[in-house]
C-alpha cells in the first residue's frame, strides 16, 4: 500500500499531469494507492503557473483574477470534501482541471456550479459551506502539512510505502513517468534514492 500526498495548485497546469501519471502507474502496477490532495494557493505558486501557461501560449486572466479563480477552486474543493468526502472532491477537481488544462481563459463563474451539478452534487449545500469555519480549518491543516514538509512549489508529491519505514520520498515538479513507475515498484532502482530525497 502506498500513500501519496499530492501538493497542488487547484488549477495548475503541471499538477493535472502529475495526477494523471500517478493514476496510470497505480493501474499499471495494480497498486493500492491512497491519495491525499493538499491544495495550495499563494503568490509564488500562482506566478509559477502563470509563467508555465504563458510558455504553453495560453491566454489567461489577469494575475489577480487568476489567483482569485484558484482561491475559489480551493474553497469549493474543501466545501465538497466536507459535504461529500474526499473522493467526490477529487472528482470535482479533476473535472475542473480537465477543462482548464488547455485553456485557463475559459473559466467563468458558473463553471464550478456546472461541474458540481454534472456530478450530482447539491450546489446549495456547497455554497452554504463556503464561509464556514470548517473550511478555513481544513485549509489551514493543508498549509501546516506543507510547512512541516517544507513544500514550497507545486506540484510536489510525497510518496510513502507502507511496507517500509524509510520515510517518504519527495518529488518536486514534473516527474518523468518512468521514474514514478520505478519508485513505486517493489524494488526501486538505487539511483532514484539519490535523485529524489527522502523526508526524515
Amino acid at each position: 500500500m502506498f500513500e501519496l500526498f499530492l501538493f497542488i495548485n487547484p488549477i495548475g497546469i503541471y499538477c493535472f499531469d502529475v495526477e494523471q501519471k500517478v493514476q496510470r502507474v497505480a493501474q499499471q502496477l495494480q497498486l493500492d494507492v491512497r491519495v491525499h490532495y493538499v491544495l495550495l494557493v499563494d503568490v509564488s505558486i500562482m506566478t509559477d503557473d502563470i509563467c508555465r501557461r504563458r510558455c504553453e501560449a495560453q491566454k489567461i486572466a489577469e494575475p489577480i483574477r487568476y489567483t482569485q479563480i484558484a482561491s475559489q477552486a480551493l474553497h469549493y474543493f474543501h466545501a465538497i470534501k466536507l459535504a461529500y468526502g474526499n473522493k467526490r472532491a477529487r472528482e470535482f477537481l479533476l473535472n475542473l482541471q480537465t477543462i482548464l488544462k488547455c485553456d485557463a481563459g475559459c473559466y467563468n463563474d458558473d463553471l464550478p456550479k456546472h461541474i458540481a451539478e454534472h456530478l450530482h452534487l447539491n450546489w446549495t449545500t456547497i455554497s452554504d459551506l463556503l464561509g464556514s469555519a470548517d473550511i478555513q480549518e481544513s485549509i489551514i491543516k493543508d498549509q501546516q502539512i506543507a510547512r512541516q514538509w517544507h513544500v514550497e512549489s507545486t506540484p510536489t508529491s510525497v510518496i510513502f510505502n507502507d511496507d517500509n519505514d524509510e520515510g517518504g520520498i519527495m518529488l518536486e515538479g514534473r516527474i518523468p513517468y518512468e521514474d514514478l513507475l520505478d519508485l513505486m515498484r517493489p524494488d526501486p532502482e538505487p539511483y532514484l534514492a539519490i535523485t529524489y530525497p527522502r523526508l526524515v
